[in-house]
């Protein structure tokens, strides 16, 4: 970028790849010029501010002092044709109010956000906690429970002994009949009303739509309407189960716990309550799709 002191005139061939047709085309092109138009050619340049459209004042960057009728282009800005989709204006600035016969000219350009690189977090062992909701594996971890600790004598343990002792055993049955899974970063809460059934209405239905997008057929396309239709019906069954037990658990806390079921949250009760009636009246949920 700078003064070259060189007019390069209209647009021509060759080189219509580094001149705009937006130049100076009042005086022909000089020696001085052709160098420019030389160099662009020998090193993959472009001159950017003769590639947009603009008044005359923004065009002409040289006005001679004792004359302003008297004025040319000869300042520009080089840039590497590779990067002509990122220059997005250039042109000069008429009312700059520096003491020199040269006008600035400004280039406005995108960049690409860099990207920071993703932080990998090591995969973490969690209990399955989703499993704790049915009734049968809760009276299995009570029994197995009570089988271990009745083995184990308390009389000689200490009270911190006696504590890191049902810890342990306790972990120990939960992680035997729950299992484990790994997740990275912050746990997600599962989804209420997600089970066994839904999954498999679910994965059903995408089947069924895979096999009628690849066929066409009628009967195809009926069998995955139904399984659709079924689809629906399984998540808005769940999701009303969800809702009624969740009621329940309420009723239950504010009977028994009056303290705790105060210390819930209401702005996150409503939410969830929203999001439920959300989703049974309008079918919209993350199984949504064909």
């Amino acid at each position: 970028m700078g003064d070259f002191n060189g007019r390069v005139g209209e647009r021509r061939t060759p080189w219509t790849k580094h001149l705009g047709s937006h130049s100076d085309h009042r005086t022909p092109c000089n020696y001085n010029g052709n160098h420019v138009l030389e160099l662009c050619a020998e090193h993959d340049l472009f001159i950017t501010n003769t590639f947009f459209q603009h008044r005359a004042s923004q065009i002409y960057t040289w006005y001679r002092l004792n004359n302003i009728m008297v004025s040319s282009q000869i300042d520009f800005i080089l840039t590497r044709t590779r990067m002509r989709i990122t220059i997005t204006d250039s042109r000069a600035i008429p009312n700059a109010g520096l003491d020199t016969d040269h006008r600035p000219i400004i280039t406005t350009l995108t960049t690409k956000k860099e990207r920071k690189p993703k932080k990998y977090k090591r995969q973490q062992e969690r209990l399955n906690m989703h499993k704790l909701g049915d009734d049968q594996v809760q009276a299995h971890i009570r029994s197995t429970l009570n089988d271990k600790l009745g083995s184990i004598n308390s009389t000689i343990l200490t009270v911190e002994e006696a504590r890191g002792t049902f810890k342990t055993t306790l972990l120990d049955t939960m992680k035997e009949i729950c299992g484990t899974k790994k997740t990275r970063g912050k746990h997600r809460k599962a989804t209420a009303w997600w089970n066994e059934d839904v999954k498999d209405a679910i994965k059903e239905k995408k089947r069924l739509y895979n096999v009628w997008v690849k066929s066409k057929n009628e009967e195809d396309y009926i069998k995955y309407r139904l399984a659709r239709r079924h689809s629906k019906k399984v998540v808005i069954t769940s999701k009303e189960k969800s809702w009624t037990q969740y009621g329940e658990k309420l009723s239950e806390t504010c009977k028994t716990s009056p303290r705790e079921f105060y210390k819930k949250d209401a702005r996150s009760c409503h939410d969830e309550y929203t999001l439920l009636r959300v989703g049974i009246t309008t079918g919209y949920d993350q199984t949504s799709g064909p």
